[in-house]
């Protein structure tokens, strides 16, 4: 779901209030372990366990007119064992505005001496 402050901070990198575009250097993803469904009104994670810096290859194109991908990889030292639920896309490091919020069909686990990659796609759609 993109949320309500997700689609201003769109709104407003295209009608060039905001020249500061969403790339490697600004744009976060967290992951949480919450339970609640993802909301247009949603402003944080349910129960945010970590967030990282967008990977630098990212976002890219996907595969598809309008789809959009980020990616963040976790590694062993940034949390050591959760079972996430929900996964968001963020534009500042802590606190910031939640651009996007998922609630996956199926939770995933990350033990204490795993890595992970996580990936959000994006569809714009008329």
């Amino acid at each position: 779901v993109i949320t309500n402050n997700g689609l201003n901070r769109i709104r407003d990198l295209v009608q060039g209030e905001i020249v500061t575009k969403l790339d490697s250097s600004n744009t976060f993803i967290a992951v949480g372990t919450g339970t609640g469904g993802a909301s247009l009104t949603d402003t944080t994670l349910g129960t945010e366990t970590d967030r990282n810096a967008m990977d630098s290859a990212f976002p890219r194109d996907g595969t598809g007119n309008g789809v959009m991908e980020h990616q963040a990889s976790f590694d062993d030292t940034d949390f050591t064992s959760a079972t996430i639920s929900e996964v968001g896309l963020f534009d500042a490091s802590s606190s910031g505005t939640l651009i996007a919020r998922t609630v996956p069909a199926s939770t995933f686990s990350k033990s204490a001496n795993e890595n992970i990659r996580v990936r959000i796609k994006t569809t714009f759609s008329q």
